[in-house]
């Protein structure tokens, strides 16, 4: 079986979250973050499929005893190439920690599909963001989250597959995106 190792990148302090500074106060912004962070890492530990946790982020989260690695502020696309170009080219997934929806199924699933195109994503619900990429071989590979970053990736790997699943889409960024979640009881 493929073991993989999964890069879960957090931001920490007052600036989480900050498109809903209108709808939630900061305490409350990074309460969310946090219990969205928890599950995320929750769900990544009951993949039989990822033998290594790393939680990348300026200092170690409070709550986070496993393996830490420093996000020195150089920007979300430089700080995973680095820790990429360190790691070296062994089957790597990166997943956003504000999938409030996601689990340990639906990242199963992307990586199963990685194993056998050698790369996959995860889209957005609005299918312009990337909320995981998953790399099963050693590719040279430019990470480009951000603004329309799944067309960004794409046009690198005009081969990778685009995994579209409810848990995987969910991320939460704006006052809609809590509507949502609220429908589902959270």
């Amino acid at each position: 079986m493929m073991q993989w190792t999964a890069l879960v990148p957090m931001k920490l302090g007052p600036e989480r979250k900050s498109r809903l500074a209108k709808v939630l106060r900061q305490s409350d912004r990074e309460d969310l973050s946090d219990r969205m962070a928890l599950h995320v890492l929750n769900q990544l530990q009951n993949c039989t499929s990822v033998s290594r946790l790393v939680v990348l982020s300026p200092v170690r989260p409070g709550f986070w005893e496993g393996e830490w690695y420093k996000d020195e502020g150089r920007g979300l696309n430089v700080e995973i190439s680095e820790w990429r170009r360190i790691f070296g080219c062994a089957p790597m997934l990166v997943l956003h920690a504000d999938l409030a929806l996601v689990s340990a199924a639906d990242i199963d699933e992307l990586l199963r599909i990685a194993k056998i195109s050698g790369i996959a994503l995860a889209s957005d619900r609005s299918g312009k963001g990337t909320n995981a990429q998953a790399i099963a071989d050693g590719r040279k590979f430019e990470f480009l989250f951000g603004p329309n970053s799944c067309e960004l990736h794409c046009k690198q790997a005009p081969e990778m597959p685009v995994i579209v699943r409810e848990g995987l889409a969910l991320d939460i960024d704006t006052p809609e995106d809590l509507d949502i979640l609220a429908t589902y009881g959270r």
